[in-house]
């Protein structure tokens, strides 16, 4: 059963923002299903007798199936759109992947269960669940994609010492290191891990480099250029959900060294993806070499890449 409502979620489920509201709910509902199940799990369901005992373990299924429909619910909304938003960048790949493997355990009971039996592994790969499918959700209702970062981070992060307080997944020493290991993971964000998760659900949807931009449509775009223009001009098609609006950047690079960071702002809602463009216009005393224009959030992470080369 798990099986099959996992891929019929992740085949037939809409990734719009009505649906957002239904991942966001999830994620806060698996946290409390999650703590009330590993309060449950520490009764002796073996000394209870009649309906209490099967009261528990009925309610020790449900909670168990819940807690596991819920976490497929945020990895299997949140996974294509991440697919969608990766760039090249080897370090989206590595969180992709660490996505995947989580919707595969929750896939399979015998895993899932195996998994979950220790309160400190049930507990991380709900975090993970809810740190995707937040930063996803959260960008369709209207939030920025750095506040939304910031605010999944923080949910998924914040969540875990509370389910330390109040159903101790560890014991002594361990438990206050991993309380405050718990406490200290959005920090991470500040030294750069950001540029690790995809920008989702933003994408980029077309680029080129040229030399001129006349009525929004880029003029001069070529992989080479003989001779060295007045001006290079970035163009880029940034498809984002209806209502947001956001700011990126593009980073100008020559010879892959970082000359120049251009503030754009984006709105979303164009099937086609918000045009938007950079100029470059001070190429230095010699513009010979690659040139590469990045777009990336406020926070680094990339979206994509596109590069022309001078002659």
């Amino acid at each position: 059963m798990s099986l099959a409502i996992g891929v019929a979620s992740a085949v037939l489920m809409k990734r719009t923002p009505e649906r957002a509201w239904w991942v966001a709910i999830a994620a806060f509902g698996s946290f409390l299903s999650l703590t009330v199940f590993l309060l449950l799990s520490r009764t002796d369901r073996e000394r209870l007798e009649g309906k209490k005992k099967t009261l528990a373990d009925l309610g020790h299924y449900v909670l168990a199936a819940s807690t596991q429909s819920m976490i497929q619910l945020n990895v299997f909304f949140a996974w294509p759109l991440y697919y969608q938003a990766a760039s090249g960048f080897l370090g989206q790949w590595v969180f992709l992947g660490l996505l995947a493997a989580c919707g595969l355990i929750t896939l399979w009971d015998p895993l899932y269960t195996l998994w979950t039996r220790s309160g400190f592994r049930g507990a991380s790969l709900q975090a993970i669940a809810i740190l995707a499918g937040l930063n996803c959700a959260l960008p369709m209702l209207g939030l920025s994609n750095r506040v939304s970062l910031w605010a999944a981070a923080g949910t998924a992060c914040l969540a875990l010492p509370l389910l330390e307080l109040w159903a101790p997944i560890s014991a002594g020493r361990a438990r206050w290191a991993r309380f405050f290991g718990f406490l200290a993971v959005p920090a991470t964000f500040l030294v750069g891990a950001a540029v690790l998760v995809p920008p989702a659900p933003l994408r980029l949807v077309g680029g080129a480099i040229g030399t001129e931009i006349n009525d929004r449509n880029l003029l001069g775009a070529a992989p080479v250029l003989s001779g060295a223009p007045a001006q290079l001009v970035c163009s880029t098609a940034i498809a984002a959900p209806r209502g947001l609006k956001d700011g990126l950047f593009h980073v100008w690079s020559k010879d892959g060294v970082a000359v120049d960071r251009i503030h754009l702002e984006i709105s979303g809602g164009r099937e086609e993806g918000y045009r938007t463009w950079s100029i470059k216009r001070n190429l230095g005393e010699r513009p010979i070499g690659r040139w590469s224009c990045r777009t990336e959030t406020a926070l680094g992470q990339r979206l994509g890449e596109v590069e022309v080369r001078i002659d």
